[in-house]
């Protein structure tokens, strides 16, 4: 067997996936008022390339939590989000982004590595 030349990292949301619904952002939300009371929503926060803890600390700081508490009630946070998204989810199979399934196909046959880097919290990419 011989060394990979190369590694292939992938995004998940707009790289591989297209169209997954509200039900990401929704989960977020849910959480946050389910554990803290709040109501909070991502608008005016701008998702790219950001850590889905980074919104969840962004969308409790819009809705005036002190950052003590959000450093107390994330951990909590990410888990109800996860636990809320995993019913919620919509089938992805049919909303892959145009050449995924074949260029994952050739890097295959090719024996080429394949990784995911994502700023999704693990439950809602493993789920992705």
């Amino acid at each position: 067997m011989t060394a990979a030349t190369a590694l292939v990292l992938f995004d998940i949301d707009g790289t591989l996936i297209r169209r997954a619904g509200p039900q990401h952002k929704d989960a977020l939300a849910a959480a946050i008022r389910e554990v803290c009371g709040l109501h909070t929503t991502l608008d005016g926060i701008g998702t790219h390339g950001k850590l889905d803890r980074d919104l969840i600390a962004l969308m409790m700081e819009q809705a005036g939590a002190a950052a003590s508490t959000i450093k107390r009630d994330m951990r909590e946070v990410v888990r109800v989000a996860q636990t809320l998204y995993a019913p919620a989810c919509p089938n992805l199979r049919r909303r892959l982004c145009p050449g995924v399934r074949s260029a994952l196909q050739l890097l295959r046959r090719a024996r080429i590595p394949l990784g995911l880097v994502t700023g999704n919290l693990t439950g809602i990419g493993w789920r992705k």
